[in-house]
């Protein structure tokens, strides 16, 4: 009886955390996002940076070494690379400059003084430019659809993916039974997951009957996909935490983990909505 209560206080006062985080930190994100392309630009810059330090420190936390700062740097550069372009500060050739900078992180191996776990060491720097800072590159050409910055799709992008997150959660905390898949994430379950999907595809007609860039036609073929996509990009990052042997990727947001847990959808949708609307008419 005493665990029980113990466990119903813990919840409540978690479940308070996540609220005061989504009152204050939400309506800053929209803020940032929709006011205007820089500092659409500097949020994203910030959450890029800080969401890739919290992937090399979790990999440290294994013992190995990946080259954290080349990591972060690349990204950095790619991703304001990307955004000149988008604004007409550089060319459409100054991008492959980004790209010559990827077979350099294996060339910095060479200059380590370890010699331990080299290519583990290597992929794992790669896997963070590409699981982390890939995504929120690809984000520009959202931002900038239309050939100038407008708020609509990475906004739509970013509801879509809390709406999932948030059905899920209570959906799955009320009905949930049934594991979704109990050896990546014993809290994830089918009705969660079909919860999650339902509240996306409200959200997203709600959403289309106020944003041009995004019609019915548009809004209900998407939201399964950011529903589906946001799933799989939570799991991922659940099997990555089990494999390092963390629960949380950070205690950076309360309530919410870290950032890595708070975005881990987002991060997995974006190229999957990003390759969508150049395929949908």
């Amino acid at each position: 009886m005493f665990k029980n209560l113990l466990q119903r206080t813990q919840s409540y006062k978690n479940l308070k955390q996540r609220l005061l985080v989504a009152v204050v930190g939400i309506p800053l994100v929209i803020a940032a996002i929709t006011f205007s392309q820089w500092t659409y630009f500097l949020f994203f810059l910030a959450l890029s940076q800080l969401t890739l330090r919290e992937f090399y420190g979790l990999v440290r936390q294994k013992g190995l070494n990946p080259s954290s700062f080349w990591g972060t740097w690349v990204t950095g550069y790619g991703y304001c690379l990307a955004f000149s372009f988008k604004i007409g500060w550089s060319s459409y050739s100054a991008l492959y400059l980004a790209c010559l900078l990827l077979p350099v992180t294996g060339v910095l191996q060479l200059y380590k003084k370890e010699h331990e776990n080299v290519f583990i060491n290597f992929g794992y720097t790669l896997l963070g430019i590409l699981y982390v800072g890939l995504p929120f590159i690809m984000l520009h050409d959202l931002a900038f659809v239309q050939g100038i910055y407008t708020h609509e799709l990475v906004l739509s992008l970013l509801l879509l993916v809390w709406a999932n997150d948030t059905g899920a959660y209570f959906i799955g905390k009320r009905f949930g039974k049934r594991k979704l898949f109990s050896r990546v994430s014993p809290k994830k379950t089918w009705w969660g997951a079909i919860g999650g999907g339902i509240t996306t595809v409200i959200t997203a007609y709600l959403l289309s009957q106020y944003f041009p860039l995004l019609p019915p036609s548009r809004a209900l073929i998407l939201a399964p996909v950011v529903a589906i996509a946001g799933t799989y990009g939570d799991l991922l990052a659940s099997l990555f935490k089990r494999d390092l042997g963390v629960k949380d990727s950070s205690s950076a947001l309360l309530g919410h983990g870290g950032f890595i847990d708070r975005f881990d959808g987002l991060l997995f949708a974006i190229p999957v909505v990003h390759c969508l609307l150049h395929l949908l008419p």
